[in-house]
């Protein structure tokens, strides 16, 4: 039998976090040569969106987001060259 109830989200940007990954995606960003939809939705110019902050909170599971080189190993497996993209964590793994 499977187990395919979601418990959880996790959302992957295509950038990495940090200082050093967030100043260069945000360069990359001005200067055309670094993209992330998932940003684009989560963020405004400066900071979180409240609109995605009250979305989040009306969800039925947490939703968490990392960046590149934050995610676990059995994200990273799922996600691998996927970015950016949102996962769903199921009794049977990461799908």
């Amino acid at each position: 039998m499977t187990d395919r109830a979601v418990t959880r989200l996790t959302g992957v940007y295509h950038a990495d976090g940090g200082v050093r990954g967030e100043l260069r995606y945000v360069f990359g960003k001005a200067l055309g040569t670094a993209h992330c939809a998932l940003c684009d939705i989560t963020h405004g110019h400066v900071r979180r969106k409240h609109e995605w902050d009250a979305f989040v909170a009306g969800l039925p599971v947490p939703f968490d987001t990392v960046h590149l080189n934050e995610r676990s190993a059995e994200v990273r497996t799922a996600t691998e060259g996927r970015t950016p993209c949102v996962v769903a964590h199921t009794g049977d793994g990461v799908v």
